[in-house]
């Protein structure tokens, strides 16, 4: 029976997380109005699950919300509600506190999405209680 590492496909490069982000979140201040929908939330979420269980070494019968949270990936459609609300705020005098305060709401939001679905997260809420805190370890 192979392993995780045996059974893993490399990535074709080294920036294609990047890259699968710059192309998902190309124009997003356009398409994110339409997000408010779980079906278009769940397509663009699967290409992004994808680089996280190839960056992680999982296997795919993880959920999306333990993947994202363990390979400290932030879901795309709050990226791209990210994105929206620093476009609305762009001529603002005091951005910086506000760009603060959007990163805050996009990690709260990731807080309660990932946990409060009964079924999925449960274990991955069990090892990392907050998603902020684990987002921005250190190594």
């Amino acid at each position: 029976m192979e392993n995780n590492a045996e059974r893993r496909r490399p990535l074709p490069t080294e920036e294609a997380p990047t890259e699968l982000m710059s192309k998902l979140l190309y124009s997003a201040l356009v398409w994110s109005v339409a997000l408010v929908f779980k079906r278009n939330v769940r397509t663009i979420l699967r290409p992004q699950k994808t680089i996280a269980l190839r960056t992680e070494m999982a296997y795919r019968t993880v959920s999306t919300a333990a993947i994202m949270v363990a390979a400290g990936i932030i879901r795309a459609h709050l990226l791209a509600f990210e994105r929206t609300r620093r476009d609305e705020i762009s001529s603002e005098p005091d951005r910086a506190s506000m760009e603060k305060e959007i990163r805050e709401e996009v990690f709260n939001k990731w807080q309660s999405e990932c946990y409060q679905e009964p079924d999925t997260g449960r274990w991955t809420w069990r090892l990392i209680r907050n998603v902020k805190t684990w987002f921005n370890r250190k190594g």
